[in-house]
């Protein structure tokens, strides 16, 4: 998360190297969870029938909403 932190709040402002490394690697980090996220959510039959039908309107009636009582969850 401080990756992310630093890639949005510095990097994106000043995109130059030496930083262009750095960058790289967190990028390659959240394409990986990006793809974990993705499977998690869509890994059951429904979840995965409801995404399909979405694709197929042209993703304009998705909406996705993550609620939970834990802040774990949430950060």
């Amino acid at each position: 998360m401080q990756g992310l932190q630093w890639y949005l709040e510095q990097f994106l402002s000043y995109p130059f190297p030496p930083d262009t490394d750095k960058k790289d690697k967190i990028l390659q980090a959240l394409e990986q969870w990006g793809i974990h996220v993705f499977e998690a959510l869509f890994d059951n039959r429904n979840a995965c029938m409801m995404y399909g039908r979405a694709i197929s309107n042209g993703l304009t009636e998705l909406q996705l909403q993550i609620s939970s009582d834990d802040p774990g969850i949430l950060a």
